[in-house]
């Protein structure tokens, strides 16, 4: 049962993390995992926007990829502490700071979706460091990103079906997770 793994306040013994290349579906799947939990949904990019005051792709713009990781650590941070379920931006594994945050606050799941869903899905405007490049450059991080993703992972979810399907793996796994019951 869910309630076995809610605290004394009603919350989830730990929030849920949803990593994963980008164009994955993470936001969408985590609005809807949000809902079926009865849990707030944060998206990483929006709390990265709001602690700097721009918009996503301005933030890197105007700041360069260095101050936008900086931005990504601090954001996973706050939201670390605020729980519920959370959407990663699709590079945040690039950092150890990050995959420790993760490791330390998150039930965390890799979306594993289809290298070519992914691609038609990215738009410079939501992924402001991959949205100009190549289909040879995204399929080379993506090779290289993948094995991080696994090891990061507490699951691999593999998003070759709907979004009702999806959730209700998520679901189940959280269910059985042994790290969520009282010691």
């Amino acid at each position: 049962m869910i309630e076995n793994k809610l605290d004394k306040g009603g919350r989830m013994k730990r929030s849920v993390a949803l990593i994963g290349f980008y164009g994955a579906g993470k936001t969408r799947i985590g609005r809807q995992l949000a809902i079926e939990l009865c849990l707030p949904f944060s998206e990483m990019q929006d709390e990265m926007a709001k602690m700097g005051g721009l918009a996503i792709q301005r933030l890197h713009e105007q700041f360069g990829d260095v101050a936008y990781r900086k931005y990504e650590n601090l954001a996973l941070s706050s939201l670390a502490a605020t729980g519920g379920v959370v959407a990663t931006t699709g590079g945040c594994i690039q950092s150890n700071y990050n995959r420790r945050i993760l490791h330390e606050n998150f039930l965390t799941f890799f979306i594993d979706a289809p290298f070519d869903e992914m691609v038609q899905r990215i738009h410079p405007s939501r992924h402001p460091t991959v949205g100009a490049m190549s289909r040879l450059e995204l399929y080379k991080l993506y090779e290289y990103s993948r094995p991080v993703y696994q090891q990061t992972a507490n699951h691999t979810i593999a998003a070759d079906c709907s979004l009702d399907i999806l959730s209700d793996r998520i679901l189940d796994l959280i269910l059985e997770d042994d790290t969520q019951d009282d010691p």
